[in-house]
């Protein structure tokens, strides 16, 4: 398995290329979101995030960083083999930082999901997170 090694993390290329990007990207777009997240919503250590569509991890990582070890990270996402890496690989050594996948039906990520976003119980309790980030998410209605 080709990997990319991003802030110590063998991240799988072929996981990688479904968040949006490649090697060739994938640092300088974290990069370019973690300058949006600090000046535009003021993600700042201690807090507590909630991420939809984390994808690979490409913000959870750096978040890792910002929001220290009193920080909590929720990710949610569709595509189960990048949850799945997250959960084995993130949330093994950062274990504050939870993953969730959910089977949504998505034309492009996930075509043969049982369930729609109308459908979702974020797991999460009321009144405890402080941001919410949806860097690359879209949300698409499948009816039926």
């Amino acid at each position: 398995m080709n990997t990319y090694n991003f802030r110590g993390y063998e991240i799988p290329i072929d996981l990688m290329r479904l968040t949006g990007g490649g090697p060739d990207t994938f640092e300088a777009i974290s990069d370019s979101h973690m300058l949006n997240l600090r000046r535009f919503i003021g993600v700042c250590p201690g807090q507590s995030v909630l991420e939809i569509g984390c994808g690979i991890g490409r913000d959870a990582i750096p978040l890792i960083k910002i929001l220290g070890k009193q920080g909590k990270y929720v990710g949610v996402d569709i595509i189960k083999p990048s949850i799945d890496w997250c959960t084995e690989h993130i949330t093994a050594r950062n274990k504050e930082f939870k993953f969730c996948h959910f089977d949504v039906r998505d034309q492009l990520h996930n075509p043969q999901g049982k369930i729609l976003t109308s459908q979702i119980d974020l797991p999460i309790e009321d009144n405890t997170i402080d941001r919410v980030v949806l860097q690359s998410s879209l949300y698409s209605h499948v009816s039926g």
